[in-house]
């Protein structure tokens, strides 16, 4: 998601740039480390499968200028397609809302297809910019806290023709403390360039159950120029 917000940002703060020159409570309870397993590759197939709206809030900085903004995240429904030249199944994500950038408000539209394999791992991406995974996926079918590990590695290219590699994006997991029932999973996209650098990550934060059940709970973008964070309602 935020790679196309970020894209949309940038051109925000040029074009304003030469234009014009929390609550009282306590907090949250202590998180509590499970000693349940948990489903993770249930709950990632459920996350495949979700086609609900999500709506969320977004704040931020980058280039020291402040964020703000809303919007709704609209996922489809899987389709069969194909991707590399073999079968896979297709989910649109959308995102819609407007932002608030240097005291102007703009809107926000912009959309990136998701593919799976018949099992639902992750083939590749297109976006603003076009990921192929490369070698194997590993999501444990079961998971306890504390767990860890590398899920897949993906090459990325400037677009679907790849005739320009930028680098490449590793995705791993970590399930962290939540309740006596639930966990955290925390899912990082750590972007690199061809140089094996850093360039980016992003990490979405998901609860889920020890049946599989999950819930998105927020995102956060961080490079070079700042840091974005979506918080989902």
């Amino acid at each position: 998601m935020f790679k196309q917000l970020k894209l949309v940002v940038g051109l925000v703060i040029t074009a304003t740039l030469v234009a014009c020159g929390g609550g009282g409570d306590s907090g949250p309870a202590a998180p509590v480390t499970s000693t349940e397993n948990f489903a993770l590759k249930t709950a990632y197939v459920n996350f495949v499968n979700d086609n609900r709206s999500l709506q969320y809030s977004i704040s931020g900085m980058t280039n020291n200028i402040a964020i703000t903004g809303s919007a709704n995240t609209y996922q489809s429904s899987l389709t069969a397609t194909t991707f590399e030249g073999k079968p896979a199944l297709a989910k649109t994500v959308t995102n819609i809302g407007s932002i608030v950038v240097n005291g102007t408000t703009v809107p926000l539209n912009d959309s990136q297809v998701a593919y799976y394999d018949t099992s639902y791992n992750p083939l590749g991406l297109s976006a603003s910019e076009y990921e192929v995974v490369s070698g194997a996926v590993n999501i444990p079918e079961t998971a306890k806290v504390g767990a860890t590990g590398i899920v897949y590695t993906a090459k990325r290219y400037q677009s679907s023709a790849k005739t320009v590699q930028l680098g490449t994006n590793v995705t791993s997991y970590t399930l962290e403390p939540d309740t006596a029932s639930t966990a955290i999973v925390r899912w990082i996209d750590t972007e690199k360039d061809n140089s094996g650098n850093q360039t980016a990550s992003s990490t979405v934060l998901y609860r889920i159950t020890t049946t599989g059940s999950i819930t998105r709970l927020s995102e956060t973008y961080v490079d070079s120029a700042g840091n974005l964070v979506a918080t989902y309602k």
